[in-house]
């Protein structure tokens, strides 16, 4: 599986999630595409991402000026915490990683920076499950958590790239993708609704508390 991570300045949780992965997938490929406002050299204080990651620098059109942090231990006081035109940060991201392997049908899971795993079962299912476009669900059976997705790119060459709409990414991906994808080629995963991860990893803005949970598993 190609495991690709939308990245914007999150090294330290970028370099964790890929751990949980390698941890269940050893043989997963792992990339990363860092987004910068400017210049790549605003990373120059990340900590270096893990170098079995393949990182590609792109420069995003859309960002976060509501000077919150990007890393914190309380959810709601994150940048991205509820923000209600993440509808165009996912699809850019997504458009992004779609440039980089729409050429391949095979499976690519693409994850924000803060997507973990504790128990591998969710990885279990999008190993051994059959589709072109898999996600998680947010308040239906159709809408869809943005910051898991797994797709082959050949198989959506027909919806993506994807237009980088306003609104909430849940309902957007869902009218823009989901629903044009037929029911038979796609998955929905059992083990992401809303905020129950279902005891495989859970939803966080910290890279504290994803080191704790972790350790805790027994993964690093």
């Amino acid at each position: 599986m190609i495991v690709v991570y939308k990245n914007f300045f999150r090294n330290r949780m970028v370099n964790l999630s890929k751990k949980s992965v390698q941890h269940f997938l050893p043989d997963a490929k792992f990339y990363a595409v860092s987004l910068f406002k400017h210049s790549t050299d605003e990373y120059a204080s990340q900590e270096p991402l893990d170098a079995d990651i393949v990182n590609c620098y792109r420069q995003t059109k859309w960002v976060l000026n509501n000077n919150r942090p990007l890393d914190t231990t309380v959810d709601s006081e994150s940048a991205g915490y509820a923000y209600l035109g993440n509808a165009r940060l996912f699809c850019e991201g997504l458009n992004f990683v779609y440039e980089e392997f729409k050429h391949t049908n095979e499976k690519v899971l693409m994850l924000a920076e803060d997507h973990f795993f504790t128990t591998g079962e969710t990885l279990r299912e999008l190993t051994n499950n059959e589709f072109d476009w898999s996600y998680g669900t947010w308040t239906n059976s159709t809408d869809v958590n943005g910051s898991i997705l797994c797709f082959r790119p050949q198989a959506l060459s027909y919806l993506l790239p994807i237009e980088e709409g306003m609104g909430t990414v849940e309902p957007y991906l869902e009218e823009k993708i989901t629903l044009q994808v037929d029911p038979s080629k796609r998955h929905r995963l059992t083990t992401r609704h809303h905020l129950d991860y279902h005891g495989d990893g859970f939803y966080t803005n910290s890279s504290e508390a994803m080191t704790t949970a972790l350790k805790d598993a027994g993964i690093i």
